[in-house]
């Protein structure tokens, strides 16, 4: 079966992030009614300063099967609690997971349906980069995206899930969740990329600026990077437990 006859879950992490979800929801509603139709969109909102719920009429939103979800705490740079949340709510076994700026054409979405994906292999994508910086567009370019994965939920929880331990407000750092989630999937099963389907990746001059830019934490990776090496090697045990805040479901209600 293809992913059009299973069904997929798009899963999105925000965080202040509002030119972001309104260029999203500009190209969601330019997919197609019968691609729309095999689809579910899961937001979450990480502890927006201004609840994600307020920034759009979501009842306006000529998108069926949305799913808005909301993180009651501002835990600092927690994308990997987020991404759980995101995939535990998820309605349907295939979920897509990307950044909040990154998202999928509506050639490569409807692409992306007809695959017949194998259930064993974590699906990765090449990226197209959009940036008016051209040292951008060429450090970047046919890398495939850490953040921006095909699976199973059978497969994520197999894996325990994105480690909460990186989460900036437990780890005082920031990142490294994501190699941390794929250097282990590597040892259970095979990673592979999807041919011929591309994700876009908005840089901050098109949506707004990422978190890099906007809370400096370049030198904060460096932390979560050491703790990665320490789990690794065993020197730091692996968290197992999934969703370490109060959350709600705030569309629809």
């Amino acid at each position: 079966m293809n992913l059009r006859e299973m069904g997929l879950s798009i899963c999105h992490p925000f965080y202040n992030d509002k030119p972001r979800l309104e260029h999203h929801i500009r190209t969601w509603e330019q997919y197609s009614e019968e691609d729309r139709k095999a689809l579910n969109f899961v937001l979450v909102d990480d502890g927006s300063k201004e609840p994600l719920i307020t920034w759009t009429d979501f009842d306006q939103v000529r998108i069926s099967n949305l799913h808005v979800y909301q993180i009651m705490q501002n835990l600092k740079w927690n994308t990997p609690g987020a991404l759980n949340l995101c995939i535990t709510q998820a309605p349907t076994e295939w979920v897509i997971i990307m950044d909040s700026d990154c998202l999928l054409l509506p050639d490569d979405l409807n692409r992306l349906l007809d695959l017949e994906p194998d259930p064993e292999i974590f699906w990765m994508f090449r990226r197209h980069r959009i940036s008016e910086d051209e040292d951008r567009l060429k450090a970047k370019k046919n890398e495939v995206l850490p953040c921006s994965l095909l699976m199973t939920k059978t497969a994520f929880h197999k894996l325990g899930g994105f480690d909460e331990d990186f989460t900036g407000e437990r780890s005082g750092g920031h990142g490294f969740f994501d190699s941390d989630f794929t250097n282990r999937a590597k040892k259970y099963a095979t990673r592979d990329v999807v041919p011929g389907i591309i994700i876009q990746e908005y840089m901050e001059d098109i949506v707004g600026p990422n978190v890099h830019t906007r809370e400096r934490v370049r030198n904060k990776d460096k932390i979560n990077k050491k703790i990665w090496y320490a789990k690794i090697s065993g020197e730091i045990p692996r968290n197992r437990e999934l969703l370490r805040f109060p959350w709600k479901k705030v569309f629809p209600v």
